[in-house]
């Protein structure tokens, strides 16, 4: 056999050898480990962009219906001030429809309550007619039967005014 002998006594075979195994090993870990891993690393790496990417997604369309709740809460805040508005005009007219209908009952009702008080007072002033006459002479019969006194006949006045108020309660 021949061994060729290279300086600093290495052997040109074994050295061949040793590379072609280091070769075939670079190749296997290159084949066994090296395509798996960069593999798993591509597809966590395309993970990661595909969840930042549907993240994104996610955050624009919550600003987006964000956006779209603020608008529909300024929007009923809108109709609720509108409503409030409505609201108080129709109670402020009915407010003034029911003040006008209670000063015009009231009106009536006074203007009947006078001529209540009207009829009254001329029921009152017919009766008092009618009994001045019979109270006249009454008097006069009273002062008649007796002598002419002032005193007398304020007594006899008196007398027959409370007998004449006596009849008519």
């Amino acid at each position: 056999m021949l061994l060729l002998k290279a300086p600093l006594g290495l052997n040109l075979i074994e050295v061949l050898i040793h590379l072609l195994n280091l070769t075939i090993l670079i190749i296997a870990v290159r084949f066994l480990l090296y395509k798996p891993i960069k593999k798993f690393i591509d597809n966590r790496e395309k993970q990661y962009d595909d969840q930042d990417k549907e993240s994104e997604r996610k955050r624009a369309e919550a600003a987006e219906l964000k956006e779209q709740y603020e608008k529909l809460l300024s929007d009923s805040r809108k109709d609720a001030a509108r409503i409030n508005e409505e609201v108080q005009a129709s109670a402020q007219s009915a407010a003034v429809e029911i003040v006008s209908a209670a000063k015009e009952k009231a009106g009536v009702m006074l203007k009947k309550a006078e001529e209540e008080a009207k009829r009254g007072r001329e029921e009152e002033i017919q009766k008092i007619k009618q009994a001045v006459p019979s109270l006249a002479v009454s008097i006069a019969s009273e002062i008649l039967e007796r002598e002419v006194n002032e005193e007398d006949n304020d007594a006899v006045i008196q007398a027959v005014i409370k007998e004449w108020e006596n009849q008519v309660n």
